[in-house]
C-alpha cells in the first residue's frame, strides 16, 4: 500500500477503500506511529475529545489502558454506533464538520463537558475550513489544555520529486488521499495557527505551539532513487532533513492571550534552498579547482617529457 504517489491518477474511483486501525494495531513502543506517540501524551483519567473517531479504536485503547472518559466526533453514523456500542465512547457526535448542521453540533456545543485533550489524528487536512473548526472546538477545551493534532508532511521526497517529473497521483490512503483538501509542511502548519492567533479570533486565549515528534516514510521510488542517484538523494536530504517525514505532530496548547509563548517558526526556518545554492557553488568551487589542477598537472607533464626528451638525447650522444 502506498502512502505517497501512485502509480496513476485516482482521484476519481468507484471504489470508496476505507483504511481503519483496530484496537490491537496501536503498539506504543513502535515510535514511528502518529497513534502511538498521540496516546502515549494523554494523561490517565483524562476527559478526551476524538475528531473524526471512526470506530473508535483509538478511544477504546485509552479507555482501557488510560481510564479515560472519551467522546467522538465522526460524519459516519455507523461508525459512531460502533464506537459508542463496542468502542465504549461515553458519548458520539454525527457532525460533518464542514457544515456544522444538525443535533450533533447543538449537542456538543451546550454539553456541560470540558476537554483536556482534544485529538485530530489526520482530520484537518480533510476540512474545507481548518480555522474555523479549531476555533470552535477551542471553545470545549479547558485552559491550559491541548489538542494533539498529527498531518501529512506535503514535503516528503517522493512528493518532491514525482512532482518534478509531473506527477502528482491521488489514490486511496497516504500523503495524497484523494479526500484530502489541505496540505501542509511543518512550517506552514506553524503559520497557519500563528495566523489564527494574530486574528485574534480566540478571544482572550491564543495557541502554544509545541512540535511534539514525526513519523518516516520511503516510498518504493525513493528507495530506487537512493539506490541509482544517490547523490541526489543526499543533497536534498543534507538540505532539508525532513524529507522523509511522513507525518507531523503538535500539540496546541490553550493559553491566556498574554502569556509567553515560543516562536517555533524562528526555531524551523532552515531556508533549504539556500542550503542547496550553498552546496551547488562549493561543488562548482570544487570543479573549478580540479580543472585548474589538471591543467597545471598537464603543463608539468609536458616540462617533464620535454626534459625527458632532452636526457634521452644526451644519453644517446654519449652512446655513439
Amino acid at each position: 500500500m502506498s502512502l505517497a504517489n501512485y502509480n496513476q491518477n485516482n482521484l476519481y474511483s468507484k471504489i470508496n477503500s476505507k483504511y481503519e486501525l483496530k484496537l490491537n494495531d496501536i503498539d506504543v513502543n513502535n515510535k514511528n506511529s502518529s497513534h502511538s506517540i498521540i496516546v502515549d501524551l494523554i494523561a490517565e483519567n483524562s476527559i478526551i475529545l476524538d475528531v473524526g473517531c471512526s470506530s473508535g479504536y483509538l478511544g477504546r485503547w485509552l479507555k482501557i489502558n488510560k481510564n479515560c472518559k472519551v467522546y467522538g466526533i465522526d460524519i459516519n453514523q455507523d461508525a459512531l454506533n460502533y464506537a459508542k456500542q463496542e468502542s465504549g465512547y461515553d458519548d458520539v457526535f454525527l457532525i460533518d464538520l464542514d457544515e456544522l448542521k444538525g443535533e450533533g453540533i447543538k449537542r456538543l456545543k451546550y454539553m456541560d463537558v470540558a476537554f483536556d485533550y482534544i485529538v485530530m489524528a489526520d482530520v484537518i487536512e480533510h476540512l474545507k475550513n481548518p480555522a474555523v473548526i479549531l476555533m470552535l472546538l477551542s471553545e470545549k477545551l479547558k485552559l491550559y489544555s491541548n489538542f494533539i493534532i498529527s498531518i501529512p508532511n506535503i514535503a516528503n521526497a517522493d512528493i518532491i520529486l514525482n512532482l518534478i517529473e509531473g506527477k502528482f497521483n491521488y489514490g486511496d490512503f497516504g500523503l495524497l488521499d484523494r479526500t484530502h483538501l489541505r496540505f501542509f509542511t511543518k512550517n506552514s502548519f506553524i503559520e497557519f495557527i500563528e495566523s489564527i492567533n494574530q486574528s485574534e479570533s480566540l478571544g482572550d486565549c491564543k495557541f502554544q505551539i509545541d512540535f511534539i515528534a514525526n513519523t518516516i516514510y520511503i516510498s518504493d521510488f525513493i528507495k530506487n532513487v537512493i539506490s541509482e542517484k544517490l547523490i541526489l538523494y543526499n543533497l536534498l536530504k543534507s538540505a532539508n532533513p525532513e524529507i522523509d517525514v511522513l507525518q507531523n505532530i503538535f500539540a496546541l496548547t490553550k493559553v491566556k492571550k498574554n502569556d509567553k509563548v515560543l516562536n517555533l517558526k524562528e526555531k524551523f526556518n532552515i531556508k533549504p534552498l539556500d542550503k542547496i545554492f550553498n552546496v551547488i557553488n562549493e561543488l562548482i568551487k570544487i570543479s573549478q579547482d580540479c580543472e585548474k589542477e589538471l591543467y597545471n598537472s598537464k603543463f608539468l607533464i609536458k616540462e617533464y617529457e620535454s626534459k625527458i626528451q632532452l636526457l634521452q638525447s644526451i644519453i644517446d650522444h654519449n652512446l655513439k
